[in-house]
């Protein structure tokens, strides 16, 4: 066991390679934690961590097509939205009760979250799926310290940039002074 605070700060950046293996995902207090420390990470493959690019697009072509409501979008008959919806649903999209679950909600929320592939330029290399794929990855950033630092300190500026207490008040504040002027516009047409 290691203290949070200093204790697991050096523990990130003694140890070549850190792993995130929690079925949350790869964006977790820990990672994120370890990312900002200057530790390297490599993560198992969660495939929800893989949904961001596909769900800025189905987001995009909800808006384009100005679906508004889970039935609508379910019954739309275009190809390209069926495509995507597919793709960012998978299997579970058959399986779902639209009657009880806001589909289309649940995506405009899911959309104002930064997701692993859209956020880490390199998170395609660290993530694995298998033993082999794993042994592949440790070896080689094992063996080249200067790629393991270089992905590292991109992380770490990420996390900085995107994760931080500072960065998420100033998207708290960009959000909320974005909603009082669209409240107050609407105040002043009625």
């Amino acid at each position: 066991p290691a203290e949070n605070g200093r204790e697991l700060v050096c523990i990130y950046r003694a140890s070549k390679i850190n792993l995130q293996l929690m079925p949350a995902g790869f964006i977790h207090q820990r990672s994120l934690d370890g990312m900002s420390a200057g530790g390297f990470f490599l993560t198992r493959l969660c495939p929800h961590d893989l949904r961001g690019r596909t769900l800025r697009r189905l987001q995009e072509r909800i808006d384009v097509l100005g679906v508004k409501s889970t039935d609508e979008l379910l019954a739309y008959g275009d190809g390209e939205l069926r495509s995507l919806l597919g793709e960012y649903m998978g299997g579970w999209l058959g399986r779902m009760d639209h009657h009880k679950y806001d589909l289309l909600s649940n995506i405009r929320a899911n959309a104002e979250l930064l997701y692993p592939d859209e956020a880490f330029v390199d998170f395609s290399d660290i993530v694995f799926d298998s033993a082999e794929q794993f042994a592949e990855r440790a070896q080689r950033f094992l063996s080249d310290e200067a790629a393991r630092r270089a992905v590292a300190e991109g992380m770490r500026s990420t996390v900085i940039q995107q994760f931080s207490y500072r960065s998420a008040m100033q998207q708290f504040l960009a959000g909320m002074s974005a909603y009082l002027r669209q409240t107050a516009s609407k105040s002043r047409a009625n």
